[in-house]
């Protein structure tokens, strides 16, 4: 399995018979296998094929096969890893590190030579630092032969623990921090120079060139207009972290920027990318676009990885200059202008305690499998949930409030009504009465990764199925009340604002879900 612990590992002085081979030098028509030490330069996250197996792909380079130009067409070597369980894969979290692969096979696939790692039969992988010194965040100290015996160094002297010391630190800098199977083996005498030299040109080749060609990669500002098509496709992005917050327990939202100079939003898995910092310069593999949103935002899916750069890079180094920080106009659409909320706000509460108590619901299950809810749910018709608004409408907001006629359920717009919004209905003759007629377009945590989204209404014919949904307003003619129409308009916009959410109750009425007991009571300018 990936792992950091060495209890097996070995650093041998003997030869362990392996010969590398470069890049470049392999023959893509032979049928042997070849052993190899890669620079990695991008890397998919692993995910599960339909044949029940796990895949990762990584695209590496060395001395004899890699480009330089940001303009130049891309010249890699693809490596392509098999395993039965996912925890055999590598996750890379960062270009720039070492691979190291053993009895890979090789064809040629688009002309490019592509290896083949199948762990299944005897293949293996190891990962190391870029730089000889170690990433203090990846490596783990209390492997050490030195940590396990205290007691003996305390009988050396002065001397003798410099010494320890220089030869630990040296062990140190070929030591693997991730690696296959239960333990790894390095030849000290025959490894140590391949890897000094791939480390020393490694590094070079990242502080002298961009290495991420223009082909590798769309501009955010393309985004929905390339996309306008097939929301599904998938697409790579190179950009900067603007901020990082707390979406809620499990997800982080992301601000980024690129050449472009366009904010975007992102929601991250928290575990998977933890470890984002602000302000840094990071490659994006496998998003899509959220064409649904009326804001600027990239969409994740399962196998989606995102890449850190060494600070020393040149990538990293000029795209965090280049790159704009916020701008005023960024702030606006930002938190500064209350347009993004930065900590989760529950814009409303359910007014039945009773029902406040309940469980909640994932829109999933009541949407797509309401005939799997328990039998005395589905009858007691009232389910609470959580979501938030991608958009509402009527989009002329005068339209929310509409004459409602009893006897045939026929509704108008109060535009040719007098203030007070009385008329009757044009089939029946019959008083109608004013009613909210509002449709939002929501996800919830079950969907919000996916292109799944729901509506639900808020149609308050009857006095408790939401007449007094919004604060401080009943349903009136919004043509002919400025100061109704204000204050609902501002609680609609507030419903649509990034991290608010809505605590409802919804009950099935058809093939429609509809709010009631809920009211706004929370106040965002």
């Amino acid at each position: 399995m990936q792992t950091t612990q060495h209890n097996n590992s070995t650093t041998s002085n003997r030869s362990n018979n392996y010969i590398y081979h470069s890049l470049g030098n392999i023959d893509p028509d032979s049928q042997d296998q070849y052993n190899f030490f890669g620079v990695i330069i991008d890397a998919a996250y692993p995910y599960k094929t339909s044949n029940g197996k796990y895949i990762c792909t990584i695209k590496v380079v060395d001395q004899t096969i890699h480009h330089k130009g940001e303009s130049s067409s891309p010249l890699f070597a693809n490596v392509v890893i098999y395993a039965k369980r996912f925890e055999d894969l590598p996750i890379i979290r960062r270009v720039g590190d070492i691979m190291r692969v053993h009895r890979a096979n090789v064809k040629f696939f688009n002309d490019m030579r592509q290896f083949y790692v199948n762990l299944q039969y005897n293949s293996s992988w190891c990962l190391f630092h870029q730089n000889q010194d170690k990433d203090d965040d990846d490596f783990d100290d209390n492997d050490s032969d030195e940590n396990q015996n205290g007691e003996d160094q305390e009988m050396l002297d002065q001397d003798q623990l410099k010494e320890k010391q220089l030869e630990r630190q040296e062990k140190r800098r070929y030591k693997p921090y991730k690696f296959s199977g239960r333990s790894y083996t390095f030849d000290i005498n025959h490894e140590k120079i391949i890897m000094d030299n791939i480390r020393t040109w490694g590094q070079n080749y990242f502080a002298n060139n961009y290495v991420i060609t223009k082909d590798m990669y769309m501009l955010l500002k393309d985004c929905k207009t390339k996309m306008s098509n097939d929301e599904s496709q998938e697409f790579d992005l190179l950009c900067k972290i603007l901020k990082i917050f707390e979406k809620d327990e499990n997800n982080l939202e992301i601000r980024i920027k690129d050449l472009s100079q366009e904010m975007w939003f992102m929601s991250v898995p928290r575990f998977k990318f933890q470890s984002l910092k602000q302000g840094e310069v990071i490659r994006i593999r496998c998003v899509e676009v959220n064409l649904t949103s009326k804001r600027n935002v990239i969409q994740t899916k399962n196998n989606t990885n995102i890449l850190r750069f060494h600070p020393s890079s040149r990538i990293a180094t000029e795209l965090s200059k280049v790159i704009e920080d916020e701008t005023d106009m960024d702030k606006v659409l930002g938190d500064e202008a209350s347009d993004i909320v930065m900590n989760a706000v529950v814009l409303t509460e359910i007014t039945d305690s009773s029902l406040a108590r309940g469980q909640m619901f994932k829109l999933t299950d009541l949407f797509l499998n309401f005939d799997q809810i328990p039998e005395n749910l589905r009858e007691r018709n009232a389910f609470r949930v959580r979501f938030y608004c991608l958009r509402i409408d009527p989009i002329d907001h005068r339209e929310v409030v509409q004459a409602y006629c009893p006897e045939c359920s026929e509704t108008y717009s109060c535009e040719t009504l007098e203030k007070e919004g009385k008329g009757k209905c044009k089939s029946c003759k019959v008083e109608c009465k004013l009613i909210y007629k509002m449709q939002m377009l929501v996800k919830d945590s079950s969907s919000q990764m996916n292109k799944n989204f729901y509506r639900i209404l808020l149609y308050s014919f009857d006095e408790d199925r939401g007449n007094d949904f919004f604060s401080n307003v009943r349903p009136c003619n919004l043509y002919k009340n400025a100061d109704a129409l204000e204050t609902i308009e501002k609680q609609i916009k507030a419903m649509t604002k990034f991290n608010v959410w809505i605590d409802a109750i919804i009950e099935r009425q058809g093939a429609f879900f509809l709010i009631r007991d809920t009211k706004i009571t929370q106040v965002i300018n």
